[in-house]
């Protein structure tokens, strides 16, 4: 883990994120955009992300790899709770989950 800290915070920021994006609550679309705004803003105020520019060319740069473990972090948590819940297999699952991004 390069940064347990923002690491953390960054899973917690996802999951923030994830839960006002509930589709069963009567918020609308413009809210829950606001919502999800406001909530991946905080990303901006942790370590777990920099921008750089390179003082010769001036090319901007977006470092997300200690946002990147909290990221997984998350996405690991909820596969193998979804895997474990439903019985299946943990790479099958992902193989579902590839399928259900693809279409």
């Amino acid at each position: 883990m390069l940064d347990p800290k923002a690491s953390r915070e960054t899973a917690h920021i996802f999951l923030d994120a994830v839960a006002v994006n509930n589709r069963r609550d009567a918020t609308g679309d413009a809210v829950r955009d606001s919502m999800t705004a406001l909530a991946l803003g905080r990303l901006a105020r942790t370590d777990a992300i920099r921008l750089t520019q390179d003082d010769v060319g001036g090319k901007v740069g977006l470092d997300i790899s200690r946002a990147a473990t909290g990221i997984i972090a998350v996405i690991v948590a909820c596969l193998d709770g979804w895997a474990g819940c439903a019985g299946v297999d943990r790479d099958d699952l992902i193989g579902t989950v590839r399928q259900i991004i693809d279409n």
